[in-house]
């Protein structure tokens, strides 16, 4: 294609699945099938799954061939994007290790937001919501939406949330939750999840390229709860990224979570202004078109 067409060739990474998929065999966890779920029968995931210490040789295998083929598409592309510039960062060490000889630029290409209506200092001003609840969004056919339900419902069956959580999207998988843990199904509309004092709860999660259901919780003026594995990319001072303990603090917390909502969500808006408009996005590309052999080597960031 790129004999026949001419012109740069871009290559976008989305997440840097090899990493992804270095943690699962490090974990021992069970091969993850995403979005093609659907199309592998269930009885041979059943039989794969049951592989045992074969299911660490076959992510092995899968790690290695995706290494390769990162480090050839640095050698063979004139651009990389990625979604997350942590991400970026660090298969740019890799590179240089494993490639050297490669120089493509690294762009930051990461999902956009939609505009955002209210500015940070307006949303300061208002006041606390009266109640507050969590909520979750995405099917657990995907293995980081997976661990966050399940830790929600952990936490829920541990006494640990001051209010009550609602899970959005076809799930896969039986759950057990408690009284206080409701699986909404397919939601109609988006104005279902975000209700008002709504706060989307990551208690859980893979590293990786950026959480989209971040930045649309940001907005719809939605803040998030998130370790930080969920919030990696969401790179910008955020007061609710937090870990172990301290998590289970505020989320047992409902008088601290109606306090620090709005500062929460100003900060939110403030990073997507910042990392996610559309604006910095048409930027990146439009400063690479116009660098041309020139930009070779430079990380649009």
């Amino acid at each position: 294609m790129w004999r026949r067409v001419g012109g740069r060739l871009i290559i976008d990474f989305d997440d840097l699945m090899s990493r992804r998929v270095a943690r699962m065999a490090r974990n021992h966890e069970d091969i993850s099938f995403g979005a093609f779920a659907a199309a592998v029968p269930g009885h041979i995931q059943t039989f794969i799954r049951a592989l045992g210490p074969l299911r660490a040789i076959l992510l092995g295998w899968e790690k290695r061939l995706l290494r390769q083929a990162e480090l050839e598409a640095a050698r063979t592309a004139d651009a990389i994007a990625f979604t997350s510039a942590y991400e970026s960062r660090l298969f740019r060490r890799f590179q240089r290790r494993h490639a050297s000889e490669a120089d493509p630029v690294y762009l930051v290409l990461g999902p956009s937001t939609r505009h955002i209506k209210n500015r940070a200092s307006d949303i300061l001003r208002r006041q606390p919501p009266t109640d507050v609840r969590f909520i979750f969004v995405g099917s657990d056919v995907l293995e980081q939406n997976r661990v966050a339900i399940q830790e929600i419902v952990d936490l829920a069956r541990d006494g640990a949330l001051a209010a009550p959580a609602y899970i959005y999207g076809r799930m896969t998988r039986k759950y057990e939750p408690p009284d206080n843990v409701v699986f909404c199904g397919f939601a109609e509309t988006l104005a279902q999840v975000y209700q008002p004092g709504s706060i989307l709860l990551l208690a859980r999660s893979v590293r990786g390229g950026i959480k989209s259901k971040v930045l649309e919780a940001c907005e719809h003026g939605v803040p998030t709860v998130g370790v930080s594995s969920a919030l990696e990319g969401f790179e910008g001072a955020y007061p609710w990224r937090i870990d172990g303990a301290a998590l289970r603090r505020l989320v047992g917390d409902a008088s601290e979570l109606r306090r620090g909502y709005h500062a929460a969500v100003a900060a939110g808006v403030a990073i997507c202004a910042a990392r996610f408009s559309s604006r910095r996005y048409w930027e990146v590309v439009s400063s690479y078109v116009r660098s041309g052999a020139d930009g070779r080597g430079q990380e649009g960031i």
